[in-house]
């Protein structure tokens, strides 16, 4: 049974919806204000939310934003009387799956549930992290677990390779320096033998030389030591999206 929240502040649209889902099958709580729906979001695992644009307080962009930041594997749809095109820009690009006008086009909206929620799944495989770190290992998992995201670490880029050859990642968080073959030998290696993951390069010291290479290698991104979980977080779902979004066009 599929989780949806809704967050709209017109009851009335916001009462059809709920009912329309539970006909469909889906279990659905209902919120009328930001700030709940975030409460909720945290305290509850959703296949989906649907969030009104204009909403009081917070709108359905600051929401959705905010809950990707604690869990990026979150789906969300925004809605609006007043669609415009720089809002919906702007509403994919903090990762919002669609922007949807009213009044609603249900059977798009329908399909549009099943093909996200489907997606969820596919967004458990855990994360690599390649560091020779050990208490950066250890703390970075911890983070990821609790926002239900699995992950594994390996201290080594030959390991890293084995790991990959043997099981499929979606995402590898990579260190650049460790001991044996650096982490822009991963890549290298990576991009030779066809292992396809999106691949976000960490890194204790800025280098231009080095943001070069990993582009040439195919990175996803870059990010510098200490990273800021948020911003991790945030790219940690992008490159899930980018990695979904290329198995689909296979």
């Amino acid at each position: 049974m599929k989780n949806i929240l809704i967050v709209e502040d017109e009851k009335s649209v916001r009462d059809s919806l709920r009912t329309w889902l539970v006909e469909l099958g889906c279990q659905v709580e209902v919120t009328s204000d930001g700030e709940e729906a975030l409460k909720q979001i945290s305290e509850k695992e959703f296949d989906l939310v649907i969030l009104d644009l204009r909403l009081p307080g917070k709108d359905g962009l600051q929401v959705l934003k905010e809950a990707r930041l604690k869990k990026p594997q979150l789906n969300g749809i925004i809605i609006t009387a007043y669609p415009a095109a720089a809002t919906m820009a702007e509403a994919m690009q903090i990762g919002a799956v669609d922007f949807l006008s009213k009044p609603i086009n249900l059977p798009k909206l329908e399909k549009l549930i099943q093909e996200k929620t489907e997606l969820v799944k596919l967004r458990v495989k855990p994360i690599l992290i390649v560091d020779d770190e050990e208490h950066f290992c250890r703390s970075l998992i911890k983070i990821l677990t609790v926002r239900k995201i699995p992950a594994k670490s390996v201290n080594r880029g030959e390991a890293a390779l084995e790991e990959l050859s043997s099981n499929p990642y979606d995402v590898v968080l990579l260190d650049v320096k460790m001991p044996g073959i650096s982490g822009i030998e991963v890549l290298k290696l990576m991009k030779e033998r066809g292992l396809k993951a999106e691949v976000i390069v960490l890194s204790g010291h800025a280098s231009l030389e080095t943001a070069v290479e990993i582009v040439k290698y195919g990175a996803y991104d870059y990010l510098l030591k200490p990273c800021d979980t948020d911003e991790l977080l945030l790219k940690i779902s992008n490159a899930y999206e980018q990695r979904l979004e290329k198995k689909k066009l296979r």
